[in-house]
């Protein structure tokens, strides 16, 4: 009987230590993805203000062609 609960203390200290082992991986693992959501989220920020800066170049380079196209009309009226 002894033989039996040495047995099993010894089983369950391997358990627990392998659950302590799978605790720290999780919890190491939850706070890599957690940065990864931060990460992204900085990204898509980033992202968000390229795309605006970028259609707000696209308005004005159509508004300079514009504007250009009828400045050479008038010259070649003149």
């Amino acid at each position: 009987m002894e033989k039996e609960v040495t047995r099993l203390e010894k089983s369950l200290e391997e358990r627990n230590l392998q659950l302590q082992s799978s605790t720290s991986a999780s919890e190491m693992y939850d706070k890599e993805l957690d940065d990864l959501r931060t990460l992204l989220s900085a990204t898509r920020a980033t992202a968000d203000a390229s795309a605006q800066s970028a259609e707000s170049a696209q308005l004005q380079c159509t508004a300079l062609a514009k504007e250009l196209e009828k400045k050479k009309i008038l010259l070649e009226r003149t």
